[in-house]
């Protein structure tokens, strides 16, 4: 149990409206403005100029970021962002990198503004360091940000910001990240925002007692001159852009840029059917040890302009590593709202967060209470916020007949953290996140394949380091890393394949090496599919202890496969960490992207082509696809019409006929998704043979045929046994038209878990797309 310690509520911080912050500001720190006069009377063509100009500053910061850090993690990965924000830290521009980062740094500046305008006090050349995610800044104490007001005329005019993941902070774990941790205490401190660039010069005493707790600190005290540099150049081209236009003139901007924005999305928003939308995620584990389940729900509710993400009903808080906090929560919205609905329009989430209502009980594993364990938040409960967002989002916009193009099921089900830590080949210490995973396989849309390896649809920059800068850097040497054949979720539309990674020691005198393991996704796949389709690949991590590579090396045998390296398998558990000897290989294999649509529907010739690619194997070919494959290439027409009919049967074992034949929907019904209309009366019909499935306002997995079975048959991507990892049953849980017998909805989940992905169609159906 975990108790809130008194005194901590300064610190549950929830953006206030701005006037209320303005309330808190002594009359001596003076703010820019202007009014709404002045913002209309903007022209287009110094709008559009401005406001480019101001997106190009936010690429300046981050270009500068990269090019002073020492982090790989930052380098080469792009595992930060920086934003340009208003006087009172509404974001203006946000910056194409980690976007789950946009919803902390306006809470952090805000959290300033209200707390530290007296006392210490607010003024030109000064920076504010903070890695408290209840504050805000960022989701886990790793991330930490530097903001920094920029004054004009003695008023404040902006404020800019630089955050970036930091490779150790202190704690139980190198790395930060401690899989043992039952709270807070365990691990890195969060700081709330203290000054430590002060009238342009860094204050020594500050700065020291921020490295102090850092393993590496060299390297963090490059990366904070490089926030600092990066808030430096952007308030250098503001001031130019100030110089060239005036003050009321750019800020002006700033405000219709935020309006803007908001109207955009208001009128998307409009043409989008009313109705409210379910979806659940899942973890596994807490914490080292532990061998829980825990879901995060939430009702994705639109009407008319507005939507409301509601979260009640998700699992309290735990002991362990997989909180977040209120921040992290808004992370996984905002950094899916983004991509999904906004990529058209600004991306400024001072006027897009003016759309969305989030509702939330407090000490829930994604709203958290102080001090509950958070060092995972921004890829655990964040992360599965993200999940369960996207599956909302995308049955909402595959609705609508334009914007069904951006409807895509989960990416990226979870990030495989391999967390290294030893002696490099240059005999100094070293901590490091291997970002890898960062090439996870993207969600399948309604009418094409996911991207494989295709990144994080949430860090639209984001990259992994080349396997030589990473083999530069660090002491190990690659085996592999490559596509995993089957990672993408099986449908009619595949999910894009996930990775895989192989590696050795190697050039380290100590000959030893430290991991932090961490991965959700081992029991249940974190990537679901959507409109029928099945999940990605579980995630697999192994241990192959004594392996023979080294003497198949020395006879000049490449490994390929872990069939090839001998020795012991050691399996991986969600949380915990490993020492690594010489003579052990390590294996990694993160997850793909969910699918859309029934796999028994895919064009047999995208089967013949994604095995001969080596993207699906023929063991899923013919076990999930239904695809008869011929010896010299090519597909058997007829065996194949058979074998899927045969499948089909197999669905409904009671059925006691042959599935209804496949016919076009009246035209005049509405499109739900690629398995459901609604017909004339409203009621839920199949797309496929018109069975009616329910009645108007009726739920249409009442009137389906549902079958469970084992996690397995969901295809060669589950592997390793759920019950390894939780103590909870697992099942594969699958719907399907009781009369064309095609997959309605498929899943993974606890066996006793009620039904929780549901849609919920608001009358009159006007926004729905004809079929």
């Amino acid at each position: 149990m975990i108790q809130t310690i008194a005194g901590s509520e300064k610190f549950a911080y929830r953006p206030s409206p701005r006037a209320e912050i303005l309330k808190k500001i002594p009359h001596t720190l003076r703010m820019h403005s202007v009014d709404q006069e002045r913002v209309a009377k903007i022209d287009p063509l110094t709008y559009e100029v401005i406001r480019h100009r101001l997106w190009a500053i936010t690429e300046e910061m981050g270009e500068a970021l990269k090019r002073m850090s020492g982090s790989v993690v930052v380098t080469d990965c792009n595992d930060f962002d920086c934003a340009v924000m208003d006087e009172l830290g509404d974001e203006v521009q946000v910056g194409l990198y980690n976007t789950e980062l946009c919803a902390s740094m306006d809470m952090a500046v805000k959290w300033t503004l209200e707390h530290r305008s007296a006392n210490p006090g607010i003024a030109e050349g000064d920076m504010f360091l903070c890695n408290d995610p209840w504050v805000g800044g960022g989701i886990h104490q790793n991330d930490v940000s530097l903001f920094a007001p920029m004054f004009w005329e003695g008023k404040v005019f902006a404020w800019t910001c630089a955050v970036a993941h930091q490779v150790d902070l202190g704690g139980v774990s190198p790395g930060s990240w401690t899989p043992r941790s039952e709270n807070i205490f365990w691990e890195s401190l969060p700081t709330p925002p203290i000054k430590i660039v002060e009238k342009y010069e860094l204050r020594s005493d500050i700065e020291d007692a921020y490295l102090r707790r850092s393993r590496m600190p060299k390297l963090i005290a490059l990366d904070l001159r490089a926030k600092m540099g990066a808030n430096n150049i952007a308030h250098e081209r503001l001031a130019s852009l100030i110089r060239k236009y005036g003050a009321d003139v750019v800020k002006a901007v700033m405000y219709r840029i935020m309006d803007d924005a908001e109207d955009r999305l208001r009128k998307k928003l409009r043409t989008l059917p009313d109705g409210t939308w379910n979806a659940v995620a899942h973890q596994d584990q807490a914490k080292q040890g532990e061998r829980g389940l825990y879901k995060i729900v939430v009702a994705m509710t639109k009407q008319d302009d507005h939507l409301s993400f509601d979260f009640r009903g998700t699992d309290p808080q735990v002991e362990g590593m997989i909180n977040c906090t209120y921040s992290g929560m808004r992370a996984g919205v905002v950094s899916i709202l983004l991509p999904w609905l906004c990529a058209d329009m600004p991306w400024a989430p001072g006027g897009l967060e003016r759309c969305i209502e989030i509702i939330s009980d407090d000490g829930t594993i994604n709203n958290c209470t102080f001090p509950a364990g958070i060092c995972k938040a921004s890829v655990a409960s964040c992360w599965a916020t993200q999940s369960a967002v996207t599956e909302c989002l995308s049955a909402m916009l595959d609705m609508h007949p334009v914007h069904r193009k951006n409807a895509m099921s989960v990416c990226s089900g979870s990030w495989d953290l391999m967390l290294l830590s030893g002696v490099d080949q240059r005999d100094n210490g070293f901590v490091t996140m291997l970002c890898d995973p960062m090439i996870g396989g993207l969600g399948a849309r309604s009418d094409s394949d996911g991207v494989d390896t295709g990144g994080e649809a949430t860090i639209p920059m984001g990259r992994a380091a080349d396997a030589e800068m990473n083999e530069f850097q660090f002491p190990i040497l690659y085996l592999w890393r490559r596509e995993e054949i089957d990672s993408g979720g099986p449908g009619r539309f595949r999910g894009g394949l996930g990775g895989a990674s192989c590696y050795v020691i190697h050039d380290s005198s100590l000959r030893q090496m430290h991991i932090v393991v961490s991965s959700t996704g081992k029991a249940i796949p974190q990537a679901t599919g959507i409109s029928g389709g099945y999940p990605c690949n579980t995630t697999y991590d192994v241990a192959v202890r004594g392996s023979s590579f080294r003497q198949s090396l020395a006879k000049g045998r490449w490994p390929r496969e872990l069939s090839d390296l001998g020795g012991t398998i050691e399996m991986m558990q969600p949380e915990g960490g490993i020492d690594l000897e010489w003579d052990d290989v390590y294996y990694a294999n993160w997850q793909g992207g969910g699918a859309y649509g029934d796999p028994l529907l895919r064009d047999p010739e995208r089967v013949v082509y994604d095995v001969a690619e080596h993207k699906v194997s023929a063991l899923a070919a013919r076990s999930i696809y239904g695809v008869v494959l011929k010896s010299g290439g090519g597909f058997d027409p007829a065996a194949t019409t058979e074998l899927r009919r045969q499948l089909f049967m197999q669905r409904v074992t009671k059925a006691g006929r042959e599935p209804l034949p496949r016919k076009p929907p009246n035209p005049e019904w509405a499109r739900i998704d690629d398995n459901l209309v609604l017909d004339g009366a409203g009621a839920w019909c199949c797309a496929h043979c018109g069975t009616q499935l329910a009645a108007r306002g009726g739920n249409y997995l009442d009137g389906a045929i549902k079958h469970e079975g084992s996690p397995s048959e969901a295809g060669p991507q589950i592997r390793g046994d759920a019950r390894e990892f939780v103590d909870a049953p697992i099942v594969f849980r699958q719907y399907c038209c009781p009369g064309c017998y095609v997959a309605l909805l498929t899943e993974i989940v606890p066996a006793a878990e009620p039904q929780l992905r549901l849609k919920q169609l608001a009358p009159p159906h006007s926004a729905a797309a004809r079929v």
